[in-house]
């Protein structure tokens, strides 16, 4: 976990949380290693999420936290966890990979 990028709070949340979500994406379910985990914020620093503390940091693969940028959770989830595919070729590969995924 020593390669991942970013300020050392940073560091230390976004390793808090890969290792509450047992290794994977909160997303889409994949497995991620250190090199490919990112802090994804749960309410978009863009729409005035927190910076600071642990609470608003998810860990997310790069593919997943690049395609749901401002995006409600809530509404990423609902998308990518529904049987029918997503009309929006950008969410196919996070559809599919929570598919492959999936308890």
């Amino acid at each position: 976990m020593d390669s991942l990028k970013g300020t050392y709070k940073l560091q230390a949340h976004r390793r808090a949380a890969w290792e509450r979500q047992g290794g994977r994406c909160r997303h889409c379910l994949e497995p991620i290693s250190g090199e490919r985990v990112t802090a994804d914020h749960i309410i978009p620093r863009a729409l005035g999420g927190s910076r600071r503390g642990g609470w608003n940091i998810i860990a997310a693969c790069d593919d997943c936290n690049n395609v749901r940028q401002t995006m409600p959770i809530a509404t990423f989830i609902a998308i990518i966890a529904s049987d029918i595919k997503p009309s929006d070729p950008k969410m196919i590969p996070a559809w599919e990979r929570r598919k492959a995924n999936k308890p």
